[in-house]
């Protein structure tokens, strides 16, 4: 039996490496985010740290007018911080949900095609059954006329 050649077979590993491609950048999008996400974190355990810090301080009154006016410019610069890091997360999500439509686009043009090769391949198939079967028949056939020439 003659193997079974798809013939759109290199057009599908196209398509394959171009979705593989486009999961790889979703992959660096996701991960940009997270540590976007990280940052953001790290920056709110900070604030939060300063604020126990300036809470000590001021409850053991150790804490000078200069130090609080210090703190509220520390404050403010993670505030501004902050908003950078959210904004740019905001960036960050919606290159995901483009990246990720990319990334369907790809998937169902793949789909498409393996959908096309599993036909094929199921015809053929199909075909070469039949075929063979057909041949069977043939050669059961010739026995059988070949079995009443000789009874006669």
């Amino acid at each position: 039996m003659k193997k079974f050649k798809f013939r759109l077979d290199n057009v599908l590993k196209l398509r394959e490496f171009e979705e593989y491609r486009e999961k790889i950048e979703l992959g660096k999008i996701n991960n940009e985010v997270k540590k976007n996400n990280d940052k953001l974190g790290e920056i709110n355990d900070d604030i939060d740290f300063t604020y126990s810090l300036l809470e000590q301080d001021v409850l053991s009154k150790k804490a000078r007018a200069a130090d609080l006016f210090l703190h509220t410019y520390f404050l403010e610069s993670y505030r501004i911080h902050t908003n950078m890091l959210k904004n740019r997360a905001q960036s960050l999500n919606q290159k995901y949900q483009q990246q990720l439509d990319e990334v369907m686009k790809k998937r169902n043009k793949v789909k498409v095609l393996n959908k096309i090769k599993n036909r094929d391949k199921n015809e053929y198939y199909h075909k070469y059954l039949v075929d063979e079967s057909n041949q069977l028949d043939d050669i059961i056939n010739l026995r059988f006329d070949l079995n009443d020439e000789d009874d006669l």
